[in-house]
């Protein structure tokens, strides 16, 4: 039954999206296109907020929200997909009533800025969402800082506003990072912040121009509160659709983290680097530290070479977080020696980049001055007295 069911509501909301591309709506002067900012929400995919385009007009009876964040769980190999670039994105239109519901539900505020457009203008835009929907061109690849919901919908005003846009940047003190723009969105030091900088590389650290910078929500919402089309603002009126019971996005953002990652693995550091000490533990350390750190290079590597999100690739972080760590827990003792000194050399290359240009996670020091002194003791370049182990009785 629950397959019927389920079946029913696809063809009717398939039928429902061809008959929207189909139909030729000419707005009336009365509508109003509507940029709509999503606050933050509490699952990774939802940590930068949200941007959808509302249509709204009476004499039509449509009231539609545009929405370019869609993408499907059920798909196969959903994250080998998304990890790799390759899944695939898409526009979807709702009803307004349904759009409020959603948001309210999960408890995200909801800021809209109607744009002064000339009816021409709106029915230009329009146009173009209503061609966008139809399903042979409503699918894109995702890409983060240069194609997502929010470039989208930024590019869509520029292109029906030609050259009468003026955009005001004055209120931007500096050129920021693309690194540097997103991380203000998460709290320093938390377990995401950590993931997604390990995981990006230096096309993350590009100094972004105005236009650019305009890949997050919010740093649109406020360039459009910034911007002038024919000599007047053109945000005419702003609303809080809805406002959230947990307070302000930023606020939200910094929710604490049930374990602190740097006294964790600060103390996870000093607990290895003491049973390294011991003969008994210290193999088991090195293939506890060299096969973690092998593994999360894997990741490093396929997100670098294979995968299509460029932001992952010239990932410096492999300098240190090297797939070849493998070596160091097999027995070749020959290439064993030979590799801990390139490794360490390595490692010494990343302590000098640091201190240039301050592109390493502080937060990993306590891990690599475990590893510099396994490497140094398995290189035969350090010598320490080992504890055998023995119990002793007081």
């Amino acid at each position: 039954m629950r397959r019927i069911i389920k079946l029913t509501l696809f063809f009717v909301a398939l039928f429902t999206l061809k008959s929207f591309g189909r139909q030729k709506i000419i707005l009336s002067e009365e509508s109003e296109i509507s940029v709509i900012t999503c606050d933050i929400g509490k699952e990774l995919y939802s940590s930068f907020g949200h941007t959808a385009l509302r249509v709204k007009d009476e004499k039509n009876k449509l009231d539609v929200v545009f929405n370019y964040g869609s993408f499907d769980f059920s798909t196969s190999n959903f994250y080998l997909k998304f990890s790799r670039g390759s899944l695939n994105y898409y526009l979807t239109v709702t009803t307004y009533d349904k759009f409020i519901r959603e948001y309210t539900y999960t408890d995200r505020s909801l800021f809209e800025q109607i744009l002064d457009l000339t009816v021409q203008e709106k029915n230009k835009l329009f146009t173009v969402l209503s061609e966008n929907i139809k399903p042979q061109n409503r699918f894109y690849r995702y890409q983060f800082f240069k194609d997502n919901c929010t470039t989208r919908i930024r590019d869509f005003i520029q292109k029906v506003t030609y050259s009468n846009l003026v955009q005001d940047s004055s209120y931007i003190e500096e050129s920021k990072s693309y690194r540097t723009l997103f991380t203000g969105y998460l709290k320093k030091g938390s377990w995401v912040d950590i993931g997604l900088n390990l995981c990006l590389g230096l096309p993350a650290d590009h100094k972004t121009t105005f236009d650019e910078s305009l890949f997050l929500p919010f740093e649109l919402e406020k360039a459009l509160d910034h911007s002038y089309l024919n000599g007047h603002p053109l945000v005419k009126e702003k609303r809080v659709l809805y406002s959230s019971r947990a307070g302000a996005f930023m606020n939200a953002s910094k929710k604490q983290e049930t374990f602190n990652p740097f006294i964790l693995l600060t103390l996870l550091s000093v607990i290895l680097g003491g049973l390294a000490f011991n003969q008994n533990y210290a193999p088991k350390v090195d293939v506890l530290v060299f096969g973690v750190s092998a593994l999360v290079g894997l990741i490093l590597f396929y997100l670098a070479v294979f995968s299509l999100h460029t932001p992952t690739h010239y990932n410096l972080n492999l300098l240190w977080l090297s797939p070849f760590n493998l070596i160091l827990i097999t027995k070749k003792e020959k290439f064993k020696k030979m590799y801990c000194k390139l490794y360490l050399i390595l490692l010494a290359l990343v302590f000098i980049i640091n201190s240039i240009v301050g592109y390493f996670n502080p937060i990993f020091f306590p891990i690599t001055i475990v590893l510099m002194v396994r490497l140094s003791t398995l290189s035969g370049w350090l010598y320490y007295p080992r504890l055998e182990g023995k119990s002793v009785t007081y």
